[in-house]
């Protein structure tokens, strides 16, 4: 993928998600979506974009592909325990009426 087919992608995602991907490192980023996007034997990225304007299912397929789809953080007591021990200060561990 060249700098304008990713910048265009970039920017087809972000009008269609409102996922910025701006922030992310370019090659990093580049190297994953090259890969989700010739899974099928695609390597044309305005062909590909036309594919998102038109079919759902994909467009929700790389939205979980380019999203971190984790909540084990929030179910798993051993963090929150941490929080409360080493980054919570005391005053707001107490519970307010």
């Amino acid at each position: 993928m060249n700098d304008f087919e990713y910048e265009y992608l970039k920017r087809k995602i972000n009008e269609l998600t409102q996922i910025d991907l701006n922030r992310h490192r370019g090659n990093l980023i580049i190297h994953r979506l090259d890969s989700f996007i010739s899974r099928d034997g695609t390597d044309d990225i305005l062909q590909y974009c036309d594919r998102l304007d038109n079919d759902p299912a994909e467009l929700t397929n790389l939205r979980s592909f380019i999203t971190i789809n984790v909540s084990e953080y929030y179910r798993d007591l051993m963090h929150f325990d941490t929080l409360r021990k080493n980054v919570l200060p005391p005053s707001a561990l107490t519970v307010r009426p």
